[in-house]
């Protein structure tokens, strides 16, 4: 990493590479993004979920929604906002990092991308963050057998969540999701996998 040191100051500060202020901000984008939808899905205006947040005992104001939600704020997100918000709208904040459904790609780190579930098994600690073992068969079985949790999940969300309304059992929506879980679930079969439905 470069520094640069402006004059008449001691502290040096470091010079961020494009690409990867980049990355920060499509983050802070996708989070931004994230946010709203549920917001949304749940009916709830800025104003509610800032409430929210603030009977949760950190209030993230108004403003502060609708800076995250159109990522005006250059990128930045607070840690402390991303876990309050998150329980503010009943989802777990890895679902605000990375919110593609089933297997949708995210760059995780700078340079580096999985499936979202892969990227939130990576946050709660169940994969390395790291490439750092061999990709090959074990990573691509890995890869599968998230995508299958993820189909699974986004099944089972659609049936019991009151803000998938519209993806309901007998929607195209659902069946497309049912359509997609069928597939990777054989898919893992062919593959040799295990497949634990309960």
């Amino acid at each position: 990493m470069t520094t640069v040191v402006y004059a008449g100051h001691d502290d040096a500060m470091p010079h961020i590479d494009p690409v990867v202020k980049q990355w920060e901000l499509d983050t802070a984008h996708r989070v931004g993004l994230a946010v709203a939808a549920r917001r949304k899905a749940l009916g709830l205006t800025a104003v509610q979920l800032a409430a929210r947040t603030a009977e949760l005992g950190y209030p993230v104001s108004r403003t502060a929604v609708t800076k995250i939600e159109t990522n005006a704020r250059a990128g930045k997100l607070d840690v402390a906002e991303l876990l309050v918000l998150a329980a503010a709208l009943e989802t777990p904040p890895g679902l605000l990092l990375y919110d593609g459904l089933v297997d949708a790609p995210v760059e995780y780190l700078p340079g580096h991308e999985a499936t979202s579930i892969v990227a939130v098994k990576m946050l709660a600690g169940q994969l390395p963050l790291t490439e750092s073992n061999e990709f090959g068969s074990q990573q691509q079985r890995m890869n599968l057998a998230a995508s299958f949790d993820m189909a699974r999940w986004g099944v089972h969300l659609m049936a019991t969540d009151s803000a998938w309304a519209d993806a309901r059992p007998g929607t195209d929506a659902y069946a497309k999701a049912a359509t997609h879980l069928a597939e990777r679930r054989a898919e893992a079969h062919r593959a040799g996998m295990v497949i634990n439905d309960g």
